[in-house]
């Protein structure tokens, strides 16, 4: 995968051969990053036509509740008129951030097709099936 966009707390990569994407968190961040990063994603959605995702969240630590209002509310339902069908999901290590994310992942579940996957390359391998 190429890089497609680098801020300091996400990176974002691109597989042109199968037109996947991914994004990954690199340390906790603030609520104000976390609305960057999605709009981040949401533009490279749009651009590229995506369908198929991994997002991998391992060191992402805590979300504050703003960003998870963010994701739920205002993200997922732009994510998918944009066309996001398919998102293979890298849980945080840490419990609490674990606990955290869940209310993401429970909100991807309402709308998407999610699979909370160990590994990128894993989660790389289950979208080139579908």
């Amino acid at each position: 995968m190429e890089v497609y966009k680098d801020l300091e707390f996400y990176k974002l990569f691109y597989d042109k051969s199968t037109n996947i994407g991914k994004g990954v968190w690199n340390h906790f961040t603030t609520h104000e990053n976390h609305v960057i990063a999605g709009n981040a994603v949401l533009d490279f959605i749009r651009e590229k036509k995506l369908k198929k995702w991994i997002g991998n969240s391992l060191n992402i630590g805590v979300v504050p509740q703003a960003s998870n209002e963010y994701w739920q509310k205002e993200w997922f339902p732009k994510a998918l008129e944009l066309g996001i069908r398919y998102i293979g999901y890298i849980a945080p290590e840490k419990e609490i951030a674990k606990m955290s994310s869940q209310q993401i992942t429970q909100t991807f579940e309402s709308g998407l097709v999610v699979k909370t996957i160990e590994s990128e390359e894993k989660a790389f391998e289950w979208l080139k099936t579908l």
